[in-house]
């Protein structure tokens, strides 16, 4: 390493050198770097490098130095590309993230400073994280479930209203990870904002997506909508007390049955055709 820093200034011995970079000296007259296998260095490495120049009144360059595109790894043309992009003030934290979605964030617990973030995604990541402290905490640990939704209206984000197949994904990732009726409402006014009037098949998504919070709170496994009846199915951890669905069931007068397969049948539930979104709701919000 000090072979290699040991360039950029021939009349600074390679020890003070060394104690430059590590504790933030600055040489006001130094605004060029040179940066050699810049591939071999970690993002928060090749920032700090970075910041040694450009601390004066004149205009600071790095250049980073790598044997070829076809030689370096993906991860490191990342933190290249990062390192690149990233150069306006105050970007540091934005860094950080890209070397938290790089390197992956490591044992909170312990001394593994790396991880593998990436193979199950930093939202379910810090889903993971959450329930192991309140696990250490000694809290309650609930199970949520995700429930199938079926209802016989389509229900997606068009190709021809977001073209793009990455922000399509990302809206759905959004939609599945909503937790209340607010964010849902927060997600449509910025489509509408964004791609203009909202089509009809991504209204009947939102109004899904509203359902399936309702099934999430209740532990409702399966929800099934057709024409002519509701068809829930509900997991052995449901919130619904057994004595609530017995009493709705004899309310029907006939029209309700629960099955030994732990499923509730409903028959002939008002504005099932008309709005079968809104028969859901009132259906889920009388059975809590």
């Amino acid at each position: 390493m000090f072979f290699r820093l040991f360039l950029l200034f021939t009349v600074v011995p390679a020890i003070e050198l060394y104690l430059i970079i590590k504790v933030g000296q600055a040489i006001g007259a130094a605004n060029t770097i040179l940066i050699n296998h810049a591939e071999q260095f970690g993002l928060a490495d090749l920032y700090q490098l970075r910041g040694r120049v450009g601390r004066g009144s004149h205009q600071a360059y790095a250049y980073l130095l790598i044997p070829g595109d076809l030689v370096v790894s993906r991860d490191a043309m990342r933190r290249l590309r990062a390192i690149q992009e990233l150069s306006e003030l105050g970007s540091g934290f934005r860094l950080a993230i890209q070397d938290l979605e790089i390197r992956g964030a490591g044992n909170l617990l312990g001394p593994s400073q790396s991880g593998h973030i990436a193979a199950v995604g930093f939202e379910l990541y810090t889903q993971l994280m959450e329930r192991a402290v309140r696990e250490l905490r000694g809290e309650e640990i609930i199970e949520e479930i995700t429930p199938e939704i079926r209802f016989h209206l389509p229900a997606f984000i068009p190709e021809d209203y977001v073209e793009d197949p990455g922000e399509r994904l990302n809206l759905y990732r959004r939609l599945s990870l909503s937790r209340s009726d607010e964010e849902v409402e927060t997600i449509r006014e910025e489509l509408v904002d964004r791609f203009g009037r909202i089509p009809e098949e991504t209204e009947h998504l939102l109004e899904v997506i509203k359902v399936k919070i309702i099934l999430t709170k209740l532990s409702i496994r399966k929800f099934e909508e057709t024409t002519s009846q509701i068809v829930l199915t509900f997991d052995e951890t449901t919130r619904i007390p057994p004595e609530k669905v017995v009493a709705f069931v004899h309310q029907g007068e006939g029209r309700h049955r629960f099955t030994p397969e732990s499923k509730l049948v409903i028959e002939g539930w008002p504005d099932v055709k008309k709005d079968p979104f809104g028969a859901a709701r009132k259906l889920l919000q009388a059975l809590a």
